[in-house]
Order: C-alpha cells, then sequence, then structure tokens
C-alpha cells in the first residue's frame, strides 16, 4: 500500500506541475491525530489531483462507472480507490464497509457527499454515506472546501489552464457518541 500511496501522491504533483498548477494548503492543524473522513466540494477533476498530492494514506470513494474506464479503473482500484454501485443500496453498503475496513487499517478517506462534480461552488445536497461511514468507523469528519479547480478544469471541457488551488481544512466534526439515528 506504502508503494501505491507514494506513486499516486507523486503521479498527482506531477500532473499538477506540468499543468501549471499550484496548491496552497489551510488548515494543517487538522490533519493530526489518525484516520479521517475528508468530505468535500466537488467542481472539477483537478479537486481529485490536489487532494491525494498533499494527503497521505487515503483512498477515494468513487462511482463503480470510473471502474470500468480502461486502464484508470484498474489503476485506480490499484490505489485503494472504493467504489460504490449508486442505484444499489445493498452493494454500497458492502462499500461502505470496506472502507470502514481501510480506515480501520490507519487509512484516511475521501467522499464528495454531492454525488458527483457540480458545476459551480454553490453547494447541492448531501447525500449520507460519508456521515454514516463515518458514525460507524467511528472516526471524525474534516470538513474540506476546495477552491480554483473550476478555474483550472470545469466539468465538461478538456482544456486545462493555469491556475492556483487553495485547500481549506476546516475543524474535525467529531462522531463520538453518535447512532445511525444521526446521520442527518
Amino acid at each position: 500500500r506504502a508503494v501505491y500511496d507514494f506513486a499516486f501522491r507523486n503521479w498527482s504533483r506531477g500532473l499538477l506541475w506540468a499543468s501549471g498548477v499550484t496548491v496552497e494548503v489551510h488548515g494543517t492543524g487538522h490533519l493530526t491525530g489518525g484516520s479521517r473522513i475528508f468530505v468535500g466540494n466537488h467542481v472539477s477533476r483537478f479537486d481529485v489531483l490536489a487532494l491525494a498530492a498533499r494527503l497521505r494514506h487515503i483512498s477515494f470513494v468513487a462511482k463503480a462507472e470510473l471502474s470500468r474506464i480502461p486502464f484508470f479503473g484498474r489503476a485506480a482500484g490499484a490505489i485503494g480507490t472504493i467504489y460504490i454501485e449508486r442505484q444499489q443500496s445493498r452493494s454500497s453498503i458492502n462499500s461502505l464497509r470496506k472502507a470502514a475496513a481501510q480506515i480501520g487499517d490507519g487509512t484516511s478517506v475521501v467522499m464528495f457527499p454531492e454525488g458527483g462534480r457540480s458545476p459551480s461552488y454553490a453547494l447541492r445536497p448531501f447525500k449520507k454515506g460519508p456521515f454514516v461511514l463515518a458514525i460507524s468507523a467511528g472516526v471524525p469528519i474534516v470538513p474540506t472546501i476546495i477552491r480554483g479547480t473550476l478555474e483550472v478544469h470545469p466539468k465538461g471541457e478538456w482544456r486545462v489552464r493555469r491556475g492556483h488551488v487553495d485547500i481549506h481544512f476546516l475543524e474535525p466534526v467529531p462522531v463520538a457518541g453518535l447512532t445511525y439515528e444521526d446521520r442527518d
């Protein structure tokens, strides 16, 4: 796993550098203390690259359709990406159990609770999966704000522009003592 983590982080850094994208991280004090679930907005493919370049020992949760992309699907699976069949609740629950097991092994998980990329920075309604996972795994949620990726590579465009990305890690939200009924 350490080799894949190292390769993914450096591959992400290389792509950001080649694209002329700089990343600045704020709130690094909220990154210590074990496994976490990072929950952030999602407007661009560069959100994943920016987070992967700066975080260590992470797995992403992604829609299962990505697993069927030649080469990419296998590569993402090899680095620990957890795929979710969004239309099948039983499969989604099994995927969340797999994520909880990875958290138990010391890995943090990145999830985008809006369920897909948004065309703007305005937040859409959240899915409950990240919060169910945090409660079942007993790890805090770190709210994460990513700004600048929409200008670098908006949804639906192929062109990548040079730019600056800011990642803000906010104060962790503890889940100790919460139950499934508290997921909202």
